[in-house]
């Protein structure tokens, strides 16, 4: 039993760094809630962004606009430094461009499903404390 607890407790504090280096590193976490990737990042993947300094036609990125988060490819560049995006799925491009100021990061990893995970993971670890504190 105090073997079991002691792992648990060293896992949670590797979880723990872990998670604080991503953070630290400018990573942002967020799920698709919409079709407009395609397959590419189908509704329910985790997309883990990075900021950087420049952005190219082709690459990923997440944007913000009015409090809404969009996962959205650039499709082409804008003189004035700002971009248009379009998801892989929409027939049309986005209707507004993307300033760079808006971009949160470029898509570094998609985890198809892993979103409803990372949506979840609050509520799962809490029932995990519960349950915990239920068997004591």
């Amino acid at each position: 039993s105090r073997r079991i607890i002691i792992t648990l407790v060293s896992l949670f504090a590797v979880v723990a760094l872990l998670a604080i280096g991503v953070v630290a590193s400018g990573a942002r976490f967020f799920t698709v809630m919409t079709p407009s990737m395609g397959q590419t990042a189908p509704v329910g993947t985790l997309v883990v962004t990075l900021p950087q300094n420049g952005y190219q036609v082709g690459e990923i990125v997440t944007y913000e606009r009015n409090g809404r988060s969009y996962t959205h490819r650039i499709i082409s560049a804008i003189a004035d430094g700002s971009f248009v995006t379009k998801g892989d799925l929409n027939a049309a491009a986005d209707p507004l461009p993307v300033a760079q100021d808006q971009i949160v990061g470029r898509a570094v990893w998609l985890a198809p499903g892993l979103g409803w995970l990372w949506q979840g993971l609050p509520w799962l670890v809490l029932g995990g404390l519960q349950a915990g504190a239920a068997q004591e």
